[in-house]
């Protein structure tokens, strides 16, 4: 009978794999990304120019040293760069490997599903995961959520392999968990957390969750040990300044589109029209202040290498000042954002956020997982979804959300929304 099963789920599973390879192609065609563009261009050629990874325009400031963007999905477009594949261009290489790399996330996430499910339901819970249409829709753009995601449900599934208490789990985990600190700076808290949620648990041994932790430390050691020398300090990415201010200023929404586009571009827009005259005044001073920054030798524009670091500082203060001279205002806007990252977004910038295709399947799955959160608190006493749950909640509400966002929750709306169908199926038997 388990024989019978396995070669069932193997041939399901093909069959997923082959479905979700095709509605790939099919979203590639009408909405795939081209070209490179945006940071992810200006990063590639910097790297590729300077061989420095800088987050400014190559033609100027392209070799002033990078602090603000994670390094690995930009060192990721860079090495694939390096490969002869076939015909493709670098964004089609770019494509071809996150749907190579989407392919085993589905495999990963069924044997990950299957420690709380039956086949029947890690097979329900593998299908919305697979089809989900923003994760399809990541899959083909140029983005570091795409290559996030599938290291997510790598890390999802060796965290509970290592209750098996072997040397190569942990040492995979640790391997695992070093690149999503290299590919999402926040993740070191979450990472952090977990850790000590096995301790508690007591399930796997301690020599076990300092191997993890030695690893992961051993995989960032190259890229701290770079910002030592640049910055002065253990880091891997300072953007927090930036990202609260972005959250947390005169023209903050839940997205904050405005906020980023005051800041790189020069024409004001309509809403900052709007503001009130004191308003504008303290937007204007603080790009006064940015602009500042620069410094000039027989007429030639010069940068400190520590520039992104002091430019994060002067966004950080000037952040936590608007949160204090409003805190109610900011308070607010964090529940909106909460919100927003729960539920859905009421007032999304983004014009394709709205699309049947993407509103409905989130919000069905947002209810339930909100409903399933608190109906599995005694799940088998495991609270990884939990944790990570509450802390992306928490981690968001205080800086901004973006649609792409919801994607790094995935794993734990799956969970939740199965859960409580599973829960009111057994009860109707």
């Amino acid at each position: 009978m388990e024989y019978f099963l396995k070669k069932q789920e193997n041939k399901i599973l093909k069959l997923i794999l082959l479905i979700s390879l095709i509605s790939k192609y099919i979203i590639y065609i009408y909405y795939g990304d081209l070209d490179l563009e945006n940071e992810w261009s200006v990063l590639y050629k910097n790297l590729d120019k300077f061989g420095v990874l800088s987050f400014h325009n190559p033609l100027d400031l392209g070799d002033i040293p990078n602090s603000y963007m994670p390094p690995l999905y930009p060192y990721f477009i860079y090495y694939l760069s390096k490969i002869s594949f076939f015909s493709f261009d670098l964004v089609e290489k770019v494509i071809f490997a996150q749907v190579l790399l989407s392919c085993v996330s589905i495999i990963v996430i069924f044997n990950f599903f299957k420690y709380f499910f039956d086949y029947k339901f890690s097979f329900l819970s593998t299908l919305i995961y697979t089809f989900y249409p923003l994760n399809i829709y990541a899959t083909v753009q140029i983005s570091s959520i795409s290559l996030s995601i599938f290291l997510i449900s790598l890390f999802l599934f060796f965290y509970m392999e290592i209750n098996k208490n072997k040397i190569f789990y942990s040492l995979f985990l640790g391997f695992i968990s070093g690149l999503l600190i290299l590919a999402r700076g926040e993740f070191f808290l979450l990472f952090f957390l977990l850790l000590l949620n096995k301790a508690v648990e007591g399930k796997t041994k301690y020599f076990q969750l300092i191997l993890v932790f030695l690893i992961s430390i051993i995989i960032i050691s190259p890229y701290l040990n770079r910002n030592l020398e640049i910055f002065d300090k253990f880091t891997i990415t300072e953007s927090k300044g930036y990202n609260l201010w972005r959250g947390n200023n005169q023209l903050s929404t839940v997205d904050s589109i405005e906020s980023h586009n005051f800041i790189y571009n020069t024409n004001q827009s309509d809403e900052f029209s709007k503001l009130e005259l004191k308003d504008k005044n303290k937007l204007l001073i603080l790009k006064k202040k940015i602009n500042e920054l620069e410094f000039y030798i027989d007429g030639e524009v010069f940068f400190d290498n520590k520039y992104d670091v002091i430019r994060d500082k002067v966004f950080f203060d000037e952040a936590i000042n608007n949160i204090l001279e409003d805190p109610l205002k900011y308070f607010v806007l964090s529940l909106k954002k909460a919100f927003s990252i729960i539920f859905i977004n009421l007032n999304s910038s983004y014009k394709n956020y709205y699309s049947i295709y993407n509103i409905i399947p989130e919000l069905i799955i947002s209810i339930l997982a909100f409903i399933g959160f608190f109906q599995s608190f005694s799940f088998k006493k495991n609270y990884v979804f939990h944790i990570s749950y509450l802390f992306y909640i928490l981690i968001f509400s205080i800086f901004f959300v973006l649609p792409r966002y919801k994607l790094l929750l995935l794993p734990m709306l799956i969970f939740f929304s199965i859960n409580l169908l599973k829960t009111i199926y057994e009860k109707q038997k």
